[in-house]
């Protein structure tokens, strides 16, 4: 092979790599999406629940209410768990929403950090900060996993338990009930 056929070859090779270095994936096709289903809800129709983690409205706006809805696949119950980092030898994500705005990623967050159990959770902008970093730990003897906050080490729960569509969801101290048992379902 000749300097110029090698040259030619290189410089294609190069090209191409810079043509595919500048394709944006869409937020979609990042990474696999997942429904978080609560497991108070489960009943033998529904062994993995019936209810999923919810962004009210399917909203992109700042403060929108987390809330449990039935489960349609739609995108407001779409989430994709991005690695974060690794604190005292456990691992946490982003629980990054399949809502985006014109602004960027949405994120599963407890709002300004609050400490309080029965503090709502709301959809934010994705900072990579400690209130919206969660372990993803599945609860021992069950099928469901257990969200724990970074932050404040309280865990995603459903008020009292309450299987009703459109209740709240909150952080609550980590437990292990059914309250704090989320089946993923992978789309």
């Amino acid at each position: 092979m000749n300097i110029l056929s090698r040259t030619s070859v290189v410089l294609t090779v190069c090209v191409g790599l810079v043509a595919a270095s500048l394709v944006v994936a869409s937020p979609a096709s990042a990474a696999t999406e997942y429904s978080f289903r609560s497991e108070s809800s489960a009943t033998s129709e529904h062994p993995f629940g019936s209810l999923c983690i919810d962004v009210s409205y399917a909203s992109t706006a700042n403060g929108t209410a987390i809330k449990q809805w039935p489960c349609d696949g739609g995108p407001a119950q779409k989430w994709t768990i991005v690695f974060e980092g690794r604190w005292d030898g456990v691992v946490y994500y982003q629980l990054v929403s399949s809502l985006w705005s014109p602004d960027g990623p949405k994120c599963l967050d407890l709002p300004w950090g609050n400490p309080a159990a029965g503090q709502t959770l709301q959809l934010w902008d994705c900072l990579g900060v400690a209130r919206q970093l969660w372990s993803v730990t599945q609860v021992p003897g069950s099928n469901g996993y257990a969200l724990r906050n970074l932050q404040t080490g309280q865990c995603v729960d459903v008020p009292w338990g309450d299987p009703i569509a459109g209740n709240a969801v909150w952080q609550w101290t980590c437990n292990n009930t059914a309250a704090q048992q989320w089946n993923l379902r992978a789309w």
